[in-house]
């Protein structure tokens, strides 16, 4: 049996949690991004490779 009270915070303390976790929110959207930018480097670099070994195996 739970015997522990909730209360509501004030709304200073809401306003401020809710902007701490729009900002958290904007950190992950910049995360995410920079995730997606270095898997497209990676599949650039990948697709130049066989780009190359396909132009190799042409021209020999």
């Amino acid at each position: 049996m739970m015997n522990e009270s909730f209360s509501i915070p004030d709304e200073k303390s809401r306003q401020e949690s809710v902007k701490n976790l729009q900002q958290v929110q904007k950190q992950l959207d910049l995360f995410g991004l920079e995730i997606e930018e270095v898997l497209g480097i990676a599949n650039a670099e990948i697709l130049r490779q066989r780009r190359k070994r396909l132009e190799n195996s042409v021209n020999s």
